[in-house]
């Protein structure tokens, strides 16, 4: 009696299992297309304004230790102000000084941020307006001020991480949406 019970539950099984694979293969499916969605997220960080704000005087040499992130800041349009690529990509995160070396985008993309840069610090002052503490990170925003009255001021923010001991600039986080939304809300425009 128990080995015909234990036979008719295999076959019950063995039904079951051969009637899922056979519904299985009719299952079909109409394609809608691709689509997004938004994801509301709350972020919370300390915001701190510069009080006497006024141009800042840029360094002739590259930072020896850790002076601060808005030093490092100060540092990073330093050598750009001293045409100096291997001190402008030092003061970048790791992920980014690699990606300096390899032909890809980023590559391209942080040689244009570069010469950019250097056209408008021809003609214009560096002044720190904010900075931001959200998580691991800290974002000094700036402006560069004077030039072309028409042109009006230039707001730029940069992120930076402590890797190694030292503040540097974060590429990655530069590309985030979260840069964008966080240059709207302290500056009322996305880039």
């Amino acid at each position: 009696m128990e080995f015909r019970g234990v036979v008719a539950l295999l076959c019950a099984g063995l039904l079951l299992l051969c009637s899922h694979a056979a519904y299985a293969a009719d299952i079909r499916f109409d394609y809608k297309g691709e689509k997004t969605y938004a994801r509301h997220e709350k972020y919370h960080f300390l915001h701190r304004t510069y009080i006497n704000r006024k141009p800042v005087d840029l360094l002739d040499q590259k930072l020896l230790f850790n002076e601060g992130p808005d030093r490092e800041v100060i540092s990073f349009f330093s050598a750009i102000s001293m045409d100096d690529p291997k001190w402008w990509i030092s003061e970048w995160d790791e992920q980014t000084r690699n990606a300096w070396g390899s032909k890809n985008p980023t590559h391209t993309q942080l040689q244009d941020m570069y010469r950019y840069y250097q056209r408008e610090l021809r003609h214009r002052k560096l002044e720190l307006t904010d900075w931001v503490v959200l998580q691991h990170s800290v974002w000094i925003f700036l402006d560069l001020t004077g030039g072309d009255p028409a042109s009006g001021v230039l707001h730029e923010v940069l992120p930076l991480v402590l890797e190694g001991g030292r503040w540097r600039v974060s590429y990655p986080d530069m590309n985030s949406q979260f840069y964008a939304a966080l240059k709207q809300k302290i500056y009322g425009k996305s880039k």
